[in-house]
């Protein structure tokens, strides 16, 4: 796996000189001359798909210096996930200080330590497996989470790291990444999904609009497709039946 991913770091840095608008590819060579700069999301996970078109870029810079050094000029606003969004030549960027990004100040659950803020613990911050890997601009390399190479090797998404801020985008990806994108999704994730309690009606419609510019389905709709692919309840009735006669379970 490491070989092939010194490959596909190669061509990925290609792909980013053919897909990023120079403006913001100036960008970000700014942000690596000041320390590392780490790309992650959407933008990755297409390329691994094969899909060229991007709506958006998300990237992390490793240093505490105060953003408006880097980008004076550019008019700046707060994402979701309490990091800064900008606009350079019509691209919608998301960038975060790596020790301020989200899933390293919260400590969501006191029996399970923080994770530390560095670039190997950040693939582990990812929800779904498709995006638990990183691309270290200023070195070349990616940077990835065991769970990633379901993705890469069996286009299967398992569940990474099961706390977020917004379950209802996470419920909106999954259907997504299965109905339209055609990737299997691992019977704990949809498990965990499904076991939730946070969604909200509006806020899924929001999620829609802001990440797709409109509303495809409504609540109900994700969560009866979850429902729908997970193993029938024969199999699921088998594995009870067995438990209860003493009987184990592979």
């Amino acid at each position: 796996m490491k070989d092939i991913m010194l490959q596909k770091a190669i061509e990925f840095s290609k792909h980013l000189s053919k897909v990023i608008p120079e403006d913001a590819l100036e960008l970000l060579d700014k942000f690596s001359i000041k320390g590392d700069v780490y790309i992650f999301s959407g933008i990755i996970r297409d390329f691994f798909l094969g899909i060229n078109e991007i709506r958006d870029l998300d990237f992390v810079y490793w240093n505490t210096h105060p953003l408006l050094h880097i980008t004076p000029n550019i008019k700046m606003g707060s994402n979701s996930y309490g990091g800064y969004k900008l606009k350079i030549s019509e691209l919608c960027i998301d960038c975060w200080s790596l020790s301020k990004t989200e899933r390293f100040k919260l400590n969501y659950d006191p029996d399970i330590p923080t994770l530390k803020p560095n670039a190997k613990n950040l693939p582990g911050t990812a929800f779904f497996g498709c995006n638990a890997i990183i691309f270290n601009y200023k070195t070349k390399e990616f940077i990835w989470h065991d769970l990633f190479e379901d993705f890469y090797k069996k286009n299967t998404i398992k569940l990474v790291n099961k706390y977020n801020s917004n379950y209802n985008l996470c419920l909106l990806n999954a259907v997504i990444y299965s109905k339209i994108y055609n990737l299997k999704l691992d019977r704990r994730l949809i498990k965990f999904l499904l076991d939730r309690t946070e969604y909200d009606h509006k806020e899924f419609e929001k999620c829609q609009i802001k990440h797709y510019g409109e509303v495809y389905f409504p609540i109900e709709f994700a969560l009866y497709f979850l429902k729908e692919i997970l193993p029938n309840k024969r199999y699921i009735e088998r594995k009870k039946v067995r438990r209860s006669s003493g009987l184990e379970v592979q």
